[in-house]
């Protein structure tokens, strides 16, 4: 969190999805938090690739972040953060909202 506020990054982002639907005049209408254990899902697979190319999009910011010098740096520090993640939980949050007629 701390990371995100100090590189003028929204760190609570996810937490106000509704309030960002409101303040562009659409109506938020259901809110989903759904928690997804990586170790035996049946799309582990799928969800993991799906945090490799979020990892990857934010390649600048995390060398950056972590004063990486070279690839190899990065790549390291990735591969060790799949392999960490793997055994954990993946948490998405969605809302859905209806733009006025």
């Amino acid at each position: 969190k701390s990371v995100l506020e100090c590189n003028d990054a929204d760190s609570e982002l996810c937490d106000n999805l509704s309030l960002m639907l409101e303040n562009n005049q659409i109506t938020p209408k259901e809110s989903l938090e759904k928690t997804v254990p990586l170790q035996n899902h049946i799309l582990s697979g799928e969800f993991m690739y799906i945090v490799e190319i979020n990892f990857q999009s934010f390649k600048q910011f995390i060398i950056k972040t972590n004063g990486f010098q070279s690839d190899d740096e990065f790549n390291q520090f990735k591969a060790n953060y799949l392999t960490s993640k793997k055994q954990t939980k993946l948490v998405f949050k969605a809302v859905a909202g209806q733009k006025p007629m």
